[in-house]
């Protein structure tokens, strides 16, 4: 994060952020109230370890983080991670097309298992069936790595094929009320097909869900744990805090994706190399895949599926392999 862009979030939260002086001590200026909530993220180190550095109390530096992640998600989310209405659907799409070679797709989705230390009493709800804590986080994003839609906060105990069902994205996509755009005309073909996300093998084959096609998301994540290193190791914080900091590592990511579209800097938050390519898992992020805190779903639902589905789905693969035929992707199921 370059300076500018640090004055930037801080002009957003200012406000909330300031203190008012008592008769004993003056306030902590939201300035450095800002400065340790994203040490904190970007850095991954302990409470313990940044109260030390600044010679603060513990209990003082974990209110701080606690409040400011609460107040970057208030502030930020309504900016950045806005809900997508019809016309953000299209602009999706579009950058789908264009970056991508994959029309009428407006999302990508993927959810994650977030490991946290024990709750306290260790309650039975957030233990998984991998035998660790968690919640679990369901998010969508665009072409560019940007998240469009978050979900946060279901227990990890809970089936992974009920996660998605029951989340907000889940049960709109199925009521039919999120509001993506009708069917499309495909480039260069009169095939018209409607406009879908896409997610990995986890997912059901929905007209609504085409699978599997994971990387974008993947992406999404892989740069985001890359910079925010607190899901480097389980969160220490009781569940509800949980949801801020990954509410709040969310809301800066997107921030930070923006700010990289709109003012390219030589420090960008996602340089060239640090996402996968074509058809190579070759992204910087992927050196530390292995000792992230971010786990994968199981499968969400059974292998049944409509003949609707299957039909868009065979669709779509022939319109690949023909007219939105690209060379990395011929190159990928072997036709060259």
């Amino acid at each position: 994060m370059t300076p500018p862009q640090f004055d930037t979030i801080l002009g957003i939260v200012r406000e909330d952020l300031q203190k008012q002086d008592t008769n004993y001590r003056a306030s902590i200026p939201p300035e450095f109230r800002l400065f340790v909530t994203l040490r904190y993220l970007a850095t991954g180190d302990s409470l313990a370890g940044i109260s030390t550095s600044y010679s603060m109390g513990h209990t003082t530096v974990w209110r701080i983080v606690r409040e400011t992640t609460q107040i970057l998600w208030n502030r930020l989310s309504p900016i950045f991670v806005k809900a997508p209405t019809s016309e953000d659907f299209n602009l999706i799409e579009r950058g789908f097309r264009e970056l991508w070679n994959f029309p009428n797709c407006v999302g990508a989705v993927d959810g994650k298992h977030v490991d946290i230390e024990a709750p306290y009493k260790s309650e039975s709800q957030y233990y998984n069936y991998k035998g660790r804590f968690s919640i679990v986080l369901m998010a969508s994003c665009d072409a560019d790595y940007r998240f469009t839609t978050v979900d946060v906060g279901a227990y990890g105990r809970q089936s992974d094929a009920g996660v998605f069902s029951i989340s907000a994205l889940g049960t709109r996509l199925e009521s039919g009320r999120l509001g993506i755009p009708g069917p499309k005309l495909l480039p260069n073909s009169i095939k018209q097909l409607p406009c879908a996300f896409v997610g990995d093998e986890a997912f059901p084959l929905k007209c609504y869900m085409m699978r599997p096609a994971r990387r974008i998301i993947e992406n999404a994540f892989g740069v985001m744990s890359k910079r925010f290193r607190i899901f480097r190791r389980p969160i220490v914080a009781q569940p509800q805090h949980v949801e801020s900091i990954i509410k709040a590592c969310i809301a800066l990511h997107n921030f930070l994706r923006t700010q990289d579209l709109s003012a390219p800097s030589l420090d960008p938050y996602c340089p060239a190399g640090f996402v996968d390519t074509g058809d190579e898992d070759n992204g910087e992020w992927r050196q530390e895949e292995h000792s992230l805190a971010l786990r994968n779903l199981t499968r969400l639902s059974s292998n049944m599926h409509s003949a609707a589905a299957r039909e868009m789905r065979d669709s779509f693969a022939e319109y690949f392999v023909n007219e939105g035929a690209v060379e990395w992707r011929r190159n990928l199921i072997g036709l060259d």
